[in-house]
């Protein structure tokens, strides 16, 4: 998806479901990812901060997606220079994961019949 897609599809949200519906912060997070792949860094970052913001305030039982949020913000820091921030964000997601899903080692690993 386009930029310029992902920011009508936003807008199309926002006039159905309103601001802080999950169906529009949903819309908003793929237009984050689409600045993050197009290289609008900057904008990636204040938008994914913004959604943090929002979704730790109004939907906080949501760990999943303000996790997802911190990984990708972590891939814009990383892009941006900001390595050490990003590698806290991203052990944050790690140490989460291991938390509520187990350690990755101790996991089957999927079976692959060929």
């Amino acid at each position: 998806m386009s930029v310029e897609e992902a920011r009508r599809d936003v807008e199309e949200k926002r006039r159905i479901y309103g601001d802080d519906a999950l169906e529009t912060l949903d819309a908003m997070s793929l237009l984050a990812t689409a600045l993050r792949d197009s290289g609008k860094h900057g904008e990636a970052r204040r938008l994914i901060e913004e959604l943090i913001r929002t979704r730790f305030s109004l939907y906080l039982n949501d760990e999943y997606a303000i996790q997802r949020l911190s990984l990708i913000l972590g891939t814009v820091l990383f892009a941006l220079g900001e390595l050490s921030s990003a590698r806290v964000l991203e052990e944050g997601v790690l140490e989460w994961f291991d938390k509520t899903s187990g350690p990755i080692a101790a996991r089957p690993s999927p079976r692959h019949d060929t």
